[in-house]
């Protein structure tokens, strides 16, 4: 007797472990590191879901808020995922995002939303339970990053789960992608060169100037101060 209910002990554990694995992953990854980036050793989702299937009208896309010059050292941005079915009529959707480079993590992430979560401490970006379902075909998250120091050529992984809802790792459709990101030109002080004044007389004088340089920015405003002592 001891031993049948041993045995029924054991199952029930394994149902049990089973169901947390499951309900985990719906609700965010963030047990294991999944982005395919450098620190996830290039994993993705397919190495728990998936089961070889090939994309066909799935797609992830990274959006930021970053000028087209590169971002500024220690300025929040905003880093947007968007999971895509096509029209696939996907079940759930689920994604993980980091920021890295081949060195390490770069800058910080944050979030301010119950639709994300962060994991494995505070370095990647996860969905939650409440944020799992499409919208006509369509998921969006977004989070924060603030690019402390990060160098140029820091990359945005994003891997996601297109999941087809059977309640196992199989059928599932893994997408993943990324995008570089680079730090704005250094600015310095504009070069000039004044004409000498002519034309002389009690209250004006001609003059004038070109701007050699503009220093790596544009030039907002263009002009010539000067005194009569």
């Amino acid at each position: 007797m001891k031993n049948k209910n041993y045995v029924w002990m054991l199952f029930f554990g394994c149902i049990l472990f089973s169901a947390s694995h499951l309900i985990s992953r719906s609700g965010g990854l963030t047990q294991a590191k999944r982005t395919g980036s450098p620190d996830s050793g290039g994993l993705t989702c397919a190495s728990c879901h998936g089961g070889g299937l090939t994309p066909s009208t799935q797609t992830i896309q990274i959006s930021t808020n970053i000028p087209s010059g590169g971002f500024a050292p220690n300025t929040q941005y905003d880093i947007t995922v968007t999971m895509n079915d096509g029209g696939a009529g996907t079940a759930k959707v689920g994604f993980q995002a980091s920021v890295e480079n081949a060195s390490g993590h770069q800058g910080t992430v944050s979030e301010n939303s119950a639709d994300l979560q962060l994991a494995q401490s505070n370095k990647y970006v996860t969905h939650t339970s409440s944020s799992n379902l499409l919208n006509g075909g369509i998921r969006s998250w977004t989070f924060q990053w603030n690019s402390g120091s990060a160098p140029s050529g820091t990359t945005i992984y994003v891997a996601g789960n297109f999941a087809n809802g059977n309640g196992n790792n199989g059928g599932d459709i893994i997408v993943s992608t990324s995008l570089v990101l680079n730090q704005q030109a250094p600015v310095s002080l504009a070069s000039l060169s004044t004409a000498m004044p002519s034309s002389i007389l009690s209250h004006s004088a001609v003059t004038g100037g070109d701007i050699t340089n503009d220093g790596g920015a544009a030039i907002s405003a263009r002009g010539v101060v000067f005194n009569t002592s």
